[in-house]
């Protein structure tokens, strides 16, 4: 896995110049983690008491990997449940074993990631990010925004030039 990985990794590194560069650094990263954490889970089941087997955590990852793939398209929890063909309910029992928190919650922190990495590293607009991330309108972006991160996206982009 982490010869694999690696190999992606130096991919990235000699390919920097597209658009997404940083996101897809970040979810390298994130995966990483989570494979780490599969691991050590699966090796060393008595250092978590709320071990319950391989299949939750199969459905953690896979969860993950697909928020990781399709946040820009879509922030429903029911349409993760969907594709994972469980229910929304399961999936916040699984997401609060593995991760400790809901599944929205973790949708929502994939796409202030995004936001965050087209704010800091490109000049798009905000009505243009909002599009690129499929909110109805810029608006809706910038109040859901703020509600996550304490300032509006203009904020946020001027205190990451300074």
């Amino acid at each position: 896995m982490l010869c694999g990985w690696f190999a992606q990794m130096k991919w990235l590194a000699s390919n920097s110049s597209f658009l997404l560069y940083d996101e897809t650094i970040s979810s390298s990263i994130f995966t990483l983690f989570m494979m780490i954490y599969r691991e050590v889970k699966a090796n060393m089941p008595e250092l978590d008491k709320k071990q319950t087997g391989s299949h939750t955590l199969r459905l953690f990852t896979d969860f993950t990997n697909l928020v990781t793939r399709y946040h820009k398209r879509d922030r429903e929890v029911a349409y993760y449940a969907n594709l994972l063909s469980i229910t929304p309910d399961y999936l916040n029992k699984v997401c609060k074993m593995h991760w400790e928190t809901t599944p929205k919650g973790y949708i929502d922190w994939q796409v202030v990631m995004a936001i965050k990495n087209y704010l800091t590293y490109t000049d798009l607009s905000i009505k243009c990010i909002a599009a690129q991330l499929n909110f109805d309108d810029s608006s809706y972006m910038c109040r859901f925004f703020k509600k996550q991160t304490s300032m509006s996206p203009l904020e946020y982009r001027d205190n990451m030039k300074r």
